[in-house]
């Protein structure tokens, strides 16, 4: 390892002694002051160039600042290679991520320097928050479900947005809105909910808990990445501009508690694109003893029309899929759909491990089958470590593809230790998507620390 890299880890392990006395000096403050820190990074990620996959030392100086229901954290990282000079040990820094050629780009390039900027609080009336999106979904999931921004991270991060509104807050408190905006330097995916709860005034009805909704969905770029990453395949970019990927739908969801140890939840959803491709499914969630999670669900897909369209992998697929929203490719006829989730959930949801499958009834020419599968844990059997990861399979024409879990495939896990104000964690991200030479499977690993240095001030 180069002598510069080691001095990064050597001001990581003093800094980590010297965060914790802090924190421990801190504690005994006003918990209704004003909050500041200092956040310092170190780490290393890899990164896909044009032309190689390259290593990057990172440090960076962040700051936070929190009054009341106000939190603002912002990042002034840079990433630097040691691999240039005579002993190649003269830092070479990536100005990408400050450099732009034209200031339509400004807001590209410094939006993201703010990591989390929330108002409010989940459990309050109205909540707005800044940061990044991971597993974002709306009503049953029939249009937007477990959407993540962060899937061209770190060479291109992007800063999400999500909105709630809740009713009581304008004394209406039968409805509630919630919104998501991928990026909110562009407003390319933006998708918001308003449901109901129209017989709330009900004492004793299973009507009560009857929610209904509608949903609308947007990528007004549906070429956002591919204009910006050089790795996807040209052939898919067309001479003009793309017009917008518009889908609209409504739901429904009503809970029953059929046992003491049975909650089954009935839901329904039906949605249109704006080319008047449309479908629809319906089905039934399972809760038994508290903790067994199981879903069954039955519809019909029209030719083109892409149920889930905003997935996990979208920001992967944006151009593909909007081959087939554009019926430039007919890769979905009209056919019968299922759709099958399995979960358990442990430990006060502390242990969570889940997997679905979906896809057409039918013949596979008529579609594609898709598999998701995740687990995480938060301190269930190691104090202070978290691990999250996510699986997704796309394209299966059968099963049997399953054995081929490369290709058409997403990865992300996240191993995380906590200790006061220090974190340590190793991230992995495997990714597939159109490429120039056809469909390409990258890996990237990163290692990130954490340090905070936390003072209050401020009227109390």
């Amino acid at each position: 390892m180069k002598k510069a890299t080691l001095l990064f880890f050597a001001a990581l392990l003093a800094g980590a002694g010297s965060s914790s006395a802090a924190d421990t000096r801190e504690r005994g403050a006003g918990a209704d002051a004003a909050a500041f820190a200092l956040d310092l990074e170190f780490g290393v990620r890899e990164f896909f160039e044009p032309d190689e996959k390259a290593a990057w030392q990172r440090v960076g100086l962040g700051h936070e600042f929190e009054m009341g229901s106000f939190f603002l954290a912002f990042d002034a990282g840079l990433n630097v290679r040691f691999d240039g000079g005579p002993r190649e040990d003269r830092a070479k820094i990536r100005t990408k991520d400050w450099y732009f050629k034209n200031p339509g780009e400004f807001r590209d390039v410094y939006f993201p320097k703010v990591r989390s900027l929330r108002l409010g609080g989940e459990d309050t009336p109205v909540f707005l928050s800044f940061g990044d999106i991971e597993g974002a979904t709306l009503g049953n999931g029939f249009i937007m479900s477990s959407y993540t921004n962060t899937l061209f991270e770190p060479e291109n991060p992007v800063l999400g947005m999500y909105f709630t509104l809740d009713g009581k807050a304008v004394e209406l408190p039968f409805f509630r809105i919630e919104s998501y905006a991928a990026n909110a330097a562009r407003f390319d995916v933006f998708a918001m909910r308003i449901h109901f709860t129209p017989f709330t005034f009900l004492k004793e009805n299973f009507l009560k808990k009857l929610t209904l909704g509608t949903c609308a969905a947007v990528d007004r770029e549906p070429a956002y990445y591919a204009l910006r990453y050089d790795e996807f395949d040209s052939a898919l970019l067309p001479n003009t501009a793309l017009a917008a990927a518009h889908i609209y739908g409504v739901d429904f969801s009503l809970p029953l508690n059929v046992l003491p140890f049975w909650l089954l939840t009935l839901h329904g959803d039906w949605a249109t694109t704006r080319r008047k491709n449309s479908g629809g499914m319906g089905g039934v969630d399972n809760r038994f003893f508290g903790f067994l999670d199981v879903g069954l669900e039955l519809g019909i897909l029209g030719e083109n029309f892409m149920a889930r369209y905003f997935g996990a992998s979208y920001d992967l697929y944006r151009l593909e899929q909007y081959a087939v929203y554009n019926a430039q490719t007919v890769l979905k006829e009209k056919t019968g759909a299922y759709g099958f989730s399995l979960g358990i959930s442990l430990f006060e949801e502390k242990l969570s491990l889940w997997a679905s499958s979906r896809g057409p009834t039918g013949s596979p020419e008529g579609g594609s089958r898709e598999w998701q599968a995740g687990l995480s844990f938060k301190e269930v059997f190691i104090p202070r470590f978290f691990f999250d990861i996510l699986y997704e399979k796309k394209n299966m024409k059968t099963l049997n593809n399953f054995t081929n879990w490369k290709n058409d495939s997403l990865l992300k896990a996240r191993l995380t230790y906590r200790a006061n104000s220090a974190s340590l964690a190793l991230v992995y991200t495997a990714r597939h998507f159109p490429s120039r030479s056809g469909h390409s499977r990258q890996t990237l690993l990163g290692i990130e620390s954490r340090i905070k240095l936390k003072a209050r001030g401020g009227a109390q």
